[in-house]
């Protein structure tokens, strides 16, 4: 029988972008701006406009910086 585990479950930290800052949603693999927080879910809109979606905090990551490779 195997031993089960007393640590607490670890929780993913839900990022906090600033307003407009372009983010990616993990469910859909989709690119918004982050237009704000209500009811619990974040509201996000396609960097060239049209309808918002919205999806749980911990589902959104911060898109990396592109890096220089000029030499």
């Amino acid at each position: 029988m195997a031993a089960q585990s007393t640590e607490p479950a670890r929780r993913h930290k839900a990022y906090q972008p600033r307003l407009h800052e372009p983010v990616r949603d993990m469910d859909s693999g989709k690119v918004g701006a982050y237009m704000g927080t209500e009811g619990g879910l974040v509201h996000l809109r396609r960097p060239e406009g049209g309808c918002e979606w919205t999806v749980k905090p911990t589902r959104i990551e911060p898109i990396p910086e592109p890096t220089s490779t000029a030499a």
